[in-house]
């Protein structure tokens, strides 16, 4: 059991944010445990100085639909060419990593490298120290901090995918989701439409589940669920967003910081 936790949400490859957020957290709060809540890489420039920051400073992660397709690579030696498409931003993590990439459309790569190659490239030029690191990541963490529970889970849990894995507990309900269904906690829901604004976030038993992927103005706190996502990476201002566990404090920084 913890007595402080900070949870940060999607960092979308923004290194120097979330070393300024880090080191707000730490002003404050010097030996909360640091957890992410995935979508470390793409979109940013920056994302093989992301993995490394999370390596430096000790952080706990679950793997985001963003980084799903950069662990496959590394636990399965597989390359998901969809992450180079101009709404996923993977282009942007091949080139923090040293791999020349650039794309005429979804289907030309240059000098003829097919999409195995690209993956071949980029394993070979990621650290085993990073290799180790996302391999490590899981798909949910449960938390406990001075005796209230948390569910860090990258795209939240619906009551519609609840509903199908109904069990004993919540830890056997998600073991099984996680074998079933894995992309419905870490894609977007077409149940959520554009918002939470409907009940329609399943209720952990006595705990409060914790999510981004889904970017939202300002965090919501709401009795059973936290959505932290606030853009970095996405869209302006770019705010990476942080909670401290349990007071349910929020420590930001944006791009209005530099300016």
């Amino acid at each position: 059991m913890e007595s402080v936790a900070a949870v940060f949400a999607d960092v979308h490859g923004e290194a120097e944010h979330l070393k300024k957020l880090i080191q707000k957290i730490k002003e404050k709060y010097p030996e909360a445990e640091l957890y992410s809540l995935g979508d470390l890489v793409d979109r940013g420039s920056t994302s093989k100085e992301v993995i490394q920051v999370c390596i430096d400073e000790n952080i706990k992660g679950i793997y985001g639909n963003h980084d799903q397709w950069i662990r496959d690579l590394v636990v399965k030696q597989t390359f998901d060419p969809f992450c180079l498409k101009p709404i996923m931003g993977g282009k942007y993590t091949l080139d923090s990593y040293g791999v020349d990439f650039y794309s005429d459309g979804y289907d030309y790569f240059p000098n003829g490298r097919s999409e195995k190659i690209l993956g071949i490239e980029l394993y070979n030029r990621i650290p085993e120290a990073h290799k180790k690191w996302i391999k490590e990541l899981v798909p949910y963490r449960r938390i406990t901090v001075a005796d209230q529970t948390f569910w860090l889970i990258h795209a939240g849990l619906t009551l519609s995918v609840a509903g199908k894995y109904q069990a004993d507990s919540d830890d056997e309900m998600m073991r099984k989701i996680v074998e079933k269904e894995v992309d419905s906690i870490l894609w977007p829901s077409p149940n959520l439409g554009g918002g939470f604004t409907k009940d329609n976030l399943y209720h952990f038993k006595d705990a409060v589940q914790i999510f981004g992927h889904r970017p939202v103005k300002e965090p919501l706190i709401k009795d059973h669920f936290i959505a932290l996502d606030t853009g970095c990476g996405t869209c302006e201002p770019f705010t990476l967003s942080a909670i401290i566990l349990p007071s349910k404090e929020i420590i930001q920084v944006s791009d209005n910081e530099w300016v």
